[in-house]
């Protein structure tokens, strides 16, 4: 039973993006406020098969499908979101090239999404160029391990963003700077530390005001270069779904279900802020309903206890809200989908 108090609220975009033949995936914990076993599912939509826990979609062609997920308890509906997928042809951009600029942390640090964003594309019709000072060419960045929106904004260490004479990011003196003739879109992918670190909801909701405000002001800056530009806003990804990966990283000093309430007002803000944006050039990418946080975040074999040697599979040490290669794998594949949206 849920406190009176409580209300059920999902966390998904009213847009979705897909390819013909390619698998998106929608994990019904990924998209709500609360624990995905204490419910039971419907889901409306022309294409798909739904699992427990797990909404899949295989697009046998382009098109644009509604989808409706709706959330029951005790035989009761407790909650409803509705979206659409838009399915965009394989042959989109075709012999087109366009660089792409992904901004974040250690998720983007890894490297690993971007090596294989580029992979993606190889055999697709359509062009990339990943551009940044970091990471290893062609698979170019700007990660930075541990950083927040504000770092971005406001700390001249290994920032090239920062500008000494403004004392802030600046979008056009880093594309000066390195020498990059134009970027056609950037991906901003942060949050994680921005909301890691709250225990109780009167600080955390200082801390999303913040980092709204920051976000607000780094795309001012790269619309300020170039109103062009594509921004793709990343939704910040979820949590491993055991508290096991928590305790083995972080000990007593967070809990996945304090970090989870964290994450899911950030991403109620985030979505919120900039849903209705698109004439602006500003999307989200909706990056978190792919991820499968079940089996894709790496575990180990380990014995049960110091006095039972059986062998359990334990989630890795950095994998409370780190992903394993086929997690990253699962975030590059919606970066290629919304890359290739416009493109049709």
């Amino acid at each position: 039973m849920q406190p009176n108090d409580f209300q059920l609220e999902f966390l998904l975009p009213s847009k979705l993006y897909a390819l013909p033949g390619q698998e998106l995936n929608i994990y019904f914990d990924n998209i709500m406020n609360d624990r995905d076993t204490r419910y039971d599912f419907v889901v409306e939509c022309g294409i798909g098969t739904h699992f427990e826990h797990v909404f899949r979609i295989v697009p046998a062609e382009a098109g644009t499908y509604p989808i409706t997920i709706k959330a029951f308890q005790y035989n009761r509906e407790i909650a409803s979101v509705s979206s659409v997928i838009e399915v965009t042809p394989a042959e989109a951009g075709s012999g087109v090239t366009r660089s792409v600029l992904i901004i974040g942390d250690s998720t983007t640090a890894n490297g690993t999404v971007v090596a294989k964003l580029n992979e993606n594309f190889r055999d697709d019709p359509m062009n990339i160029v990943t551009i940044g000072t970091k990471g290893t060419a062609p698979n170019n960045h700007e990660g930075i391990g541990g950083w927040t929106v504000n770092k971005w904004r406001t700390s001249p260490e290994r920032n090239p963003f920062f500008n000494d004479a403004k004392s802030e990011f600046d979008f056009a003196y880093f594309m000066k700077n390195q020498g990059f003739d134009s970027a056609d879109y950037v991906i901003i992918n942060l949050g994680i530390n921005d909301m890691f670190r709250f225990w109780d909801d009167s600080a955390l909701e200082g801390g999303i005001a913040q980092a709204l405000e920051d976000y607000e002001f780094l795309i001012g800056s790269i619309h300020a270069y170039s109103p062009d530009i594509r921004i793709g806003v990343a939704v910040t990804i979820p949590p491993h779904y055991s508290q096991d990966a928590f305790g083995r990283a972080y000990q007593t000093l967070q809990t996945r279900w304090r970090y989870k309430r964290n994450l899911s007002l950030w991403t109620k803000a985030l979505i919120e802020r900039f849903q209705q944006r698109e004439s602006e050039r500003i999307y989200l990418v909706p990056i978190h309903t792919n991820l499968d946080t079940r089996r894709n975040m790496g575990a180990e074999p380990l014995p049960v206890n110091a006095r039972n040697p059986a062998l359990i599979d334990m989630p890795l040490p950095g994998s409370g809200v780190h992903p394993a290669e086929s997690g990253y794998w699962q975030i590059a594949d919606v970066y290629w989908y919304w890359l290739k949206s416009f493109e049709s």
